[in-house]
């Protein structure tokens, strides 16, 4: 799947300190950046771990962060389920967008950047 997505520019997240580069590198030319902060597909109905590379994004560059929930009727493509594994019902996919959010009013200005990425995330989260 890598060879099909990379044609869509896709940013590998081999190496964290690349990731946000990369990110922050598009976002100073004007282009936006679609960051799922799970790293991976979600569990049956929840939601994974969230890693800290979109918070670092946010907060390094002071662009908005737009939240974006997508769901699917029926579950498919979970963590754990192989990606041809699809029910047979057609699968209908929603996306609610939330307002965006501004990472330094989610953060306290007086921590470290790292304890600020941990800070954003678990706002993110909730």
């Amino acid at each position: 799947m890598r060879g099909i997505v990379s044609t869509a520019g896709y940013i590998p997240n081999d190496a964290g300190s690349a990731l946000v580069a990369t990110c922050l590198e598009r976002l100073r030319t004007g282009r936006s950046v679609l960051l799922l902060p799970e790293g991976s597909r979600s569990p049956m109905r929840g939601l994974g771990h969230l890693q800290r590379g979109a918070a670092h994004v946010a907060l390094r560059s002071g662009a908005p962060i737009t939240p974006v929930l997508v769901t699917c009727e029926p579950p498919a493509l979970m963590k754990g389920q192989s990606w041809h594994d699809v029910p047979n019902p057609k699968l209908e996919f929603s996306l609610v967008v939330g307002d965006p959010l501004r990472s330094k009013q989610l953060t306290r200005p007086d921590v470290s950047q790292s304890i600020a990425a941990r800070d954003l995330t678990t706002e993110l989260r909730s």
